[in-house]
């Protein structure tokens, strides 16, 4: 079931407003004014249950990044583990990407997938 709340609206409001980024939870606690720590570990698992984030496994744990599936739907993306930014690959990139995984072990790819690395900026 889902419900709305004022601190569900605010980390929706600020995760739109960050498109590109990842964030923990800690750092929606420290960014987001008005929420509360057990709060912000209860909405964003079902957030991303629901669509509207996605959950990025990640070594300090699960990060989270805005879901749009209006813009995303059939391109992958990679993020910087160092800045969080998130970038989007070109279309015909993942479809290559997708059916070379397809044909090497017999999956039909149903999502798309977030590859992680390090962007230029950083490597600087």
């Amino acid at each position: 079931m889902s419900y709305s709340t004022g601190q569900k609206e605010r980390i929706l409001a600020f995760f739109s407003e960050h498109k590109e980024k990842v964030y923990s939870s800690e750092d929606v606690i420290e960014l987001v004014p008005g929420t509360v720590q057990s709060t912000v570990y209860r909405i964003l698992p079902r957030l991303a249950e629901e669509g509207m984030l996605v959950k990025v496994p990640s070594e300090r744990g699960f990060l989270y990044r805005y879901s749009d599936p209006h813009n995303c739907p059939k391109h992958m993306h990679i993020a910087c583990t160092c800045c969080g930014r998130t970038f989007h690959l070109d279309e015909k990139l993942s479809d290559e990407i997708r059916a070379e995984i397809e044909e090497a072990t017999g999956f039909s790819v149903l999502s798309s997938t977030l590859f992680r690395g390090i962007c230029p900026e950083c490597r600087k």
